[in-house]
């Protein structure tokens, strides 16, 4: 009981009836499109002798012994049951909100002085962060401007840049515009695309 209360403590409960009790890992929510870590407790059942079924389509679950991976592909509410795995037994039910997941927020490298550093864009989403999701940016585009005239679009590979792209930022003139036009993304292995979201103009 000891453990059990701790647990509860720790981690915020999100489903509770007469035989469970359903917990999330640093959230109270799911969030669409990625893995959520969830853990069920069961009153006088051992975990080996259960499985958590979703009576929802368009969700993903994985996992095992009370240790749960579940990833929606839809906002709204999601119906499980947790059942005895030999004879299909259904030991208790519950349900869980999913969420947007938001979008990420991409960033230049800047200096104290706010000036831009030649190395690197940042891109950054606390939802992923504080759930574990592993991401990294695989290409970038950046679009120059000065007033409404196109100085260059440049796709660039990885998250730093080629010395061709550093040789092109160098020529900008005061009171010229960087934009981070789009950013690509490895996701838990899949490749995603999103617009930018920030520019910086030189001083």
């Amino acid at each position: 009981m000891k453990i059990f209360l701790i647990l509860i403590y720790l981690i915020p409960i999100v489903a509770i009836s007469q035989n469970i009790s359903v917990l999330t890992t640093k959230t109270n929510v799911l969030y669409i499109r990625i893995n959520n870590p969830v853990k069920i407790f069961l009153c006088n059942f051992p975990c080996d002798k259960v499985t958590l079924i979703c009576e929802n389509t368009g969700v993903e679950v994985s996992g095992e012994n009370c240790d749960y991976k579940i990833k929606p592909s839809f906002i709204g509410t999601i119906k499980f049951k947790v059942v005895n795995k030999y004879d299909s037994t259904i030991i208790d039910t519950f349900s869980l909100k999913s969420v947007q997941t938001p979008d990420p927020v991409f960033k230049f490298h800047l200096s104290g002085h706010a000036d831009l550093k030649m190395d690197y864009i940042i891109a950054e989403n606390p939802v992923w962060d504080n759930l574990g999701i592993e991401y990294k940016i695989t290409k970038f585009e950046l679009l120059a401007k000065r007033d409404t005239t196109v100085l260059f679009d440049e796709i660039n590979e990885g998250s730093s840049y080629s010395k061709h792209l550093i040789q092109r930022i160098g020529e900008l003139k005061k009171q010229d515009k960087l934009y981070i036009l789009h950013v690509w993304l490895e996701i838990e292995g899949k490749l995603i695309g999103y617009p930018g979201n920030t520019y910086h103009m030189f001083f």
